[in-house]
């Protein structure tokens, strides 16, 4: 660091070319990090971004490092700060920003606070600095929703939950800014923002990538700077992890005994950690924990975890994969309402259709009963005609559905297969058939979609697409989490969740009534 004090000298520099006289302003050149923080290109630095990378820490990182952004002024964290992460969810501004190009800094921020001026938001920012009241009106006036968490109503494991959400789970669409003091941090300043980007689990580090970087570079940091050492270490390990499989291989054939057995070991108890590959998980052992956990504290633990196929499949997006919030809560109230008016009402047209194939199957096996048959395809039927039904309103054979459900069903029979692509990443490269059957069902499920889109009528909507397309286009005017990726996902939430599991669940209900046949007396 220079100081004005000790800053007033003249230096001659010999070059090949002649020598160079430079005058040395006063001012700052950049300050020295903290003992706290560990510099980004440290040899230690780049191991820990090199391990929260194979862990699927940094899934965040590289769409806010392509628009890296250093603040224009000393003031402007907090639209610097913006500016960057709105450019990196690709979000249009509408305005140019120099020549013929549209794109965000400071100084192309629009507000629609009516205390501020509409062509220059950031007068006042200039000299006072911003708000994180400011910061929320900034952030939803330029197109990008936010969820505010303010430190004196969230807890640790909340702050957590956000961290993991934003920089564990592959989810284009998220990131996370934080407000915070400088001093906490040991360092010079007070208030400032900057985004998030990574997260390493095992060592409680994030990665903020700082944009005053004319002050400090990014760096890693813990998540919890109190005195008191509160992090995930406080929750006890379990036996000790094997490189590259962690306890994968100690589970045996009947995890669940496993568990159960090691809980009841005094150095582990009741709540222990497991490494299952590149995968931390916790595991609750008592029906008192597990209700503290879930129901107690649900709306910290009311996320979902991070799972490759499924993501791969839905995108973040719908029901089954969105992350815990508003947009989650917004489409499980849409499907709620959307089963009490097509499906749960009495005598409704799926009830009907329900009827209708459990007479087709009682048929077919009258006829087929004087021989061995299976009845797996009529069960499959039954449910893909169900999801068909209250989903498009049509049955599938008028679709030619037969492909859609062959490939969804090879993926569940695969379901070993996919479990591995949670814990063990490497192994994602061998098994490209799943991912192309994924693909293949998205182009699917897209094309249906939008010829429901195209033959839209809001005066005759009979089934949860026309009634999703309805509630877009009611709320077209104004930001909200309809959309079409998001409905997109939805029809998938429902053909990946209710037709294999239906015919499961009513094939071990004929076998368990077949092994017991005085059951059928009842």
């Amino acid at each position: 660091m220079t100081t004005s004090q000790s800053c007033s000298s003249i230096t001659t520099i010999e070059q090949p070319y002649g020598n160079v006289t430079t005058r040395c302003i006063p001012g700052w050149h950049r300050r020295p990090l903290p003992d706290i923080a560990i510099p980004f290109n440290s040899d230690k630095g780049k191991h820990l971004f090199r391990e929260a990378l194979l862990t699927d820490g940094l899934h965040g990182y590289f769409s806010l490092a392509e628009t890296f952004h250093t603040q224009a002024e000393p003031s402007y964290c907090g639209p610097g700060t913006l500016s960057m992460v709105l450019n990196s969810l690709n979000i249009d501004p509408g305005h140019i920003w120099k020549g013929n190009w549209r794109f965000f800094d400071e100084n192309t921020l629009r507000t629609c606070d009516k205390r501020k001026s509409k062509d220059n938001p950031l007068e006042n920012i200039l000299e006072q600095g911003i708000t994180f009241e400011e910061f929320l009106y900034l952030t939803e006036c330029n197109g990008a929703s936010i969820i505010p968490y303010l430190a004196s109503n969230t807890t640790l494991e909340q702050f957590r939950s956000a961290i993991l959400v934003a920089c564990t789970r592959r989810l284009d669409d998220i990131r996370l800014v934080c407000c915070y003091n400088r001093s906490t941090l040991q360092q010079t300043g007070t208030g400032h923002f900057s985004p998030i980007a990574g997260y390493h689990l095992q060592e409680d580090l994030v990665l903020i990538l700082d944009v005053a970087r004319f002050k400090y570079p990014c760096k890693p940091s813990k998540s919890n700077n109190n005195s008191k050492k509160e992090s995930s270490t406080t929750v006890p390990y379990g036996p000790r992890p094997w490189p590259i499989f962690g306890n994968l291989l100690q589970l045996g054939y009947r995890p669940y005994e496993t568990l159960y057995r090691w809980s009841k070991m005094s150095k582990y108890g009741n709540i222990f950690r497991l490494q299952l590959g590149s995968q931390m998980v916790v595991v609750l052992n008592s029906p008192s924990i597990i209700r503290e956990a879930l129901h107690d504290h649900g709306e910290v633990f009311g996320g979902r975890p991070y799972l490759h196929m499924i993501h791969e499949t839905l995108h973040g997006k719908g029901v089954i994969s969105a992350p815990y919030g508003r947009e989650f809560h917004e489409h499980k109230n849409f499907l709620i309402k959307s089963f009490n008016r097509f499906g749960r009402r009495r005598r409704s047209s799926l009830e009907n259709g329900c009827l209708d194939q459990v007479r087709f199957v009682a048929e077919k096996i009258r006829e087929k009963q004087s021989s061995p048959f299976r009845i797996g395809n009529m069960l499959s039927q039954i449910a893909c005609n169900n999801i068909c039904t209250l989903t498009f309103g049509r049955y599938f054979e008028t679709m030619n559905m037969n492909n859609l459900f062959e490939k969804i069903n090879e993926n569940f029979n695969q379901t070993a297969t996919i479990a591995c692509f949670n814990f063990l990443p490497f192994t994602r490269k061998f098994r490209k058939n799943i991912f192309n059957n994924v693909h293949d069902c998205n182009r699917v499920i897209k094309k249906l979609v939008g010829e429901r889109e195209t033959n839209f009528d809001n005066e005759f909507i009979t089934n949860i697409v026309d009634a999703y397309l309805d509630e877009m286009n009611q709320h077209r005017q104004r930001s909200t989490y309809f959309s079409k990726e998001n409905l997109d996902s939805l029809v998938q939430d429902l053909f990946v969740a209710g037709t294999e599991t239906i015919s499961n669940t009513l094939h071990w209900a004929i076998f368990y009534i077949v092994a017991h046949p005085h059951v059928q007396k009842y």
